[in-house]
């Protein structure tokens, strides 16, 4: 309830501006709220109870299959299966140590002049999200568990208007200054800075990927057992460097929905054949590098059982569990009290609401 209104709030230059429109106070649209979050939950969780155990079989999703019309198929987008290996270039230890003395000044500063510190964030932060003049380096009632766990770590060990001391996370270094926390919210401010990296250390990146490319072609070693010695993507590393489709939890991606740059990439390759190294920007803007392997690409094509089982699977439950509801539904009809307002008597509706 607290993420919602703070997303409508962040939707008007200020506060104030939110309640002048909707004539109200933040407090007093929380409450209305919190009826239509309460019966949102509600709902969720009685859908939830109903369908919980509607499954379904091979052989009924076999079935389901060969009751769909041959001209009613749906048509699968192209996809494919690939891996990567990351490598990211070293970060020189005085580079390091230029960026924490900076923010080493900055605490001690802010530490004089609390007051200061939307304006250091505002002129000094590199956090694209909270570095301007209406954010001023906050963000407020963050939800536990919304931040990197090493920003929390760090962040919610504090009491309120402590500031931290320099802390890394994948994004950079940071200072943060915990300005409150209450329950499961809390709303810090914070100074993010990154590490400058040399274009040499770029280029020794690079020729590593290059040699680890090498390893792989020439059989001296595996793709996977490559990804697993070497890469830095913790999201792959552990997965023979296979990527995960984070919407299917599948391996096959279709390529409308992949990154652009990576999609050029891998239509310029043939199933089992390796890229060059490329540089990519990471979350701080700093370059990092990726060889990919492509693994396997199919053509768009109508829907079939042996190559989409896992989506008619998903399908076939979806219809099932819409089934369950609906059966539920007509069973409650009749034993549930409803009252519909005289001037929607007459309106045409899914269910049988008026009852004779």
């Amino acid at each position: 309830m607290e993420r919602r209104l703070e997303y409508y709030i962040s939707q008007f230059p200020s506060e104030q501006e939110f309640e002048k429109f909707y004539g109200k106070t933040a407090s007093q649209l929380k409450e209305d709220f919190r009826l239509d979050v309460k019966d949102q939950i509600l709902t969720q969780k009685m859908q939830g109870e109903i369908t919980q155990n509607t499954r379904v079989t091979p052989n009924e999703v076999t079935d389901y299959f060969n009751s769909i019309p041959k001209d009613s198929l749906p048509l699968i987008e192209s996809e494919v299966q690939y891996s990567q290996i990351l490598i990211k270039p070293e970060v020189q230890k005085d580079q390091e140590n230029i960026v924490k003395e900076e923010l080493l000044g900055y605490k001690d500063e802010l530490e004089k002049n609390p007051y200061k510190f939307g304006i250091y964030a505002t002129l000094h932060s590199e956090d694209p999200g909270s570095a301007n003049s209406q954010s001023q380096g906050c963000y407020k009632k963050v939800e536990r568990g919304t931040m990197v766990p090493e920003f929390e770590e760090a962040v919610l060990n504090l009491q309120p208007s402590e500031i931290t001391e320099p802390f890394k996370t994948d994004f950079g270094w940071h200072i943060a200054r915990l300005e409150e926390k209450s329950g499961k919210y809390y709303t810090v401010c914070h100074i993010l800075k990154t590490v400058e990296v040399l274009e040499l250390d770029n280029q020794k990146a690079k020729l590593k990927l290059d040699t680890i490319k090498t390893l792989i072609e020439t059989d001296s070693l595996s793709f996977a057992g490559a990804a697993g010695i070497f890469s830095q993507d913790k999201d792959t590393k552990n997965a023979a460097g296979k990527v995960i489709n984070p919407y299917t939890g599948g391996t096959k991606h279709e390529l409308s929905k992949i990154d652009p740059r990576v999609t050029l990439i891998l239509n310029k390759l043939n199933p089992g054949e390796i890229s060059e190294p490329i540089p990519f920007d990471n979350q701080s803007g700093q370059k990092e590098f990726r060889i990919f392997l492509l693994l396997s690409r199919s053509d768009a094509h109508v829907a079939n059982i042996k190559d989409d089982y896992r989506l008619l699977k998903q399908i076939a439950e979806s219809e099932l569990q819409n089934q369950a509801l609906e059966k539920w539904i007509e069973k409650k009809l009749h034993t549930t009290y409803k009252r519909l307002n005289e001037e929607y008597q007459d309106c045409s509706y899914r269910y049988n609401w008026v009852q004779n």
